[in-house]
C-alpha cells in the first residue's frame, strides 16, 4: 500500500507541472495576441491621424457640433478657471487665424471715424474702452484697434482742444486753440533743449503748413517746426483739424476755414529759454506734394498751361530750363493757370 501511494505522487506531481506549462502557453498566446490587436490599433490611429479629415463644408450639423465639442472640452481640461474674456479673445483669435479677417471688417469703425464717434459722444478714451469690450462680449466688433486710435490721441497731444463740425457730408476735427498748443509745443522744444537756432531762418520760428493724407481714411492737416533738429519726423507733426476726404481745394477751403482763421493771427511767439524771455517772429511756409500745394495755392492743376504751381514755365518750358518762382503778389486769379487766392498769404519756400 506505501508503494503503491508513494508511484501515485510523482504522477500527480508531473500532472500538474504539464497542466501548469499548458496554462503558460495558452497565457503567453493570448499576450501575443493581445500586442498584436493593440500594435493593430496603434497602426490604424497612426494611419487615421495622417488620413486628411472632412473639409468643414463637407461635414453634417451633427458631425461640426461633435468637432466643436471636442475642441471645447479639450480647452476646458486645459484652462478649467479661465474667465469669459480669455475664451472670447481665444475665439476671435482662432477665427482670424482660420478664416482671415472677420468678414464684418468692411463695416469697423477706421481709426478717424472711431476718434470721431469717441469726442461726438463726450466719452473717455478709458470708457470707449470698456464700451468696446462689452460690444465684443456681445459678438459686436465695430470699433478700430485701440492701438491704432492712441497713436493718433498721442499725436494730437492733449492740450488740444477740439470740436466736430457736421456741416459737411462728413464730420470735421478742429483745433479751437492754435496759438495755445503752438505756444506749449514750442515751450517744450524750449525746455528740452531741442529747439534749434538755423542761420538760414534768421531767428525766426520756422512753421510749415503740411498734410498726412491716410489713403480713403481721411486727411490730417496741421504744421511742422522746422527748429528742430528731425523736422520732417513724424512725430514733429501737429494735427490741426482731421477728416475723411480728400486734400483737394474745395475741402480744404470748405473745411478749414476757422482753423486757418487762427494761423493768420499768429506773427509772433513768446517762450522762456535759459530763465529768459524770448519773442520771435513766425514764419509760415508749405510743405508737400505738388497737388496739395497747387490746391491750397489757388493753382489750376497739372493739365494747365502753366502746369507748375512753384514757377512760371509754360508746358514746352518747363524741360527745358528753370522757370521764375512765382510770388505772392505775382499769384492773381485767372492769370497763368491761377484761378483763386491762396488760402493764406504765405509762400512754398523760405524768404529772408
Amino acid at each position: 500500500m506505501q508503494d503503491c501511494c508513494a508511484q501515485t505522487e510523482p504522477m500527480e506531481r508531473y500532472t500538474q507541472l504539464v497542466y501548469e506549462n499548458l496554462l503558460l502557453k495558452s497565457q503567453l498566446k493570448n499576450l501575443k495576441e493581445e500586442n498584436v490587436n493593440q500594435a493593430k490599433k496603434k497602426n490604424q490611429c497612426k494611419e487615421a491621424a495622417l488620413k486628411p479629415r472632412k473639409l468643414l463644408e463637407n461635414l453634417t450639423n451633427k458631425q461640426k457640433t461633435r468637432r466643436a465639442d471636442e475642441i471645447a472640452k479639450f480647452i476646458k481640461n486645459r484652462s478649467p478657471s479661465a474667465e469669459r474674456d480669455s475664451g472670447h479673445q481665444l475665439i476671435r483669435t482662432l477665427s482670424k487665424k482660420i478664416v482671415g479677417e472677420s468678414p464684418l471688417k468692411e463695416n469697423k469703425f477706421n481709426v478717424e471715424d472711431d476718434l470721431f464717434v469717441t469726442l461726438h459722444c463726450g466719452i473717455s478714451f478709458n470708457q470707449r474702452k470698456i464700451l468696446t469690450k462689452e460690444f465684443i462680449q456681445r459678438g459686436i466688433d465695430c470699433f478700430a484697434p485701440t492701438s491704432k486710435l492712441m497713436e493718433i490721441k498721442q499725436e494730437m497731444a492733449k492740450q488740444l482742444k477740439v470740436k466736430i463740425y457736421r456741416e459737411w457730408t462728413s464730420p470735421t476735427l478742429l483745433c479751437l486753440n492754435v496759438e495755445e498748443l503752438l505756444q506749449i509745443r514750442i515751450q517744450s522744444l524750449a525746455k528740452n533743449g531741442l529747439l534749434v537756432t538755423r542761420e538760414e531762418f534768421s531767428g525766426k520760428i520756422v512753421l510749415a503748413i503740411a498734410v498726412d493724407k491716410g489713403g480713403s481714411h481721411g486727411t490730417k492737416f496741421g504744421f511742422l517746426i522746422g527748429n528742430t533738429p528731425n523736422p520732417s519726423s513724424p512725430s514733429n507733426f501737429t494735427i490741426l483739424a482731421l477728416y475723411r476726404g480728400d486734400d483737394n481745394r474745395v475741402e480744404l477751403e470748405s473745411r478749414l476755414g476757422h482753423v486757418l482763421d487762427q494761423i493768420k493771427e499768429i506773427n509772433q511767439i513768446t517762450y522762456i529759454l535759459n530763465g529768459k524771455e524770448i519773442a520771435s517772429e513766425i514764419q509760415w511756409m508749405l510743405t508737400g506734394d505738388v497737388k496739395f500745394i497747387g490746391s491750397f495755392m489757388g493753382h489750376q492743376g497739372s493739365a494747365a498751361r502753366y502746369p507748375c504751381p512753384i514757377c512760371e514755365s509754360t508746358k514746352t518750358e518747363l524741360c527745358e530750363e528753370k522757370g521764375p518762382k512765382r510770388t505772392l503778389d505775382g499769384i492773381v486769379p485767372n492769370e497763368k493757370s491761377y484761378t483763386r487766392k491762396p488760402l493764406l498769404p504765405i509762400m512754398f519756400f523760405h524768404k529772408n
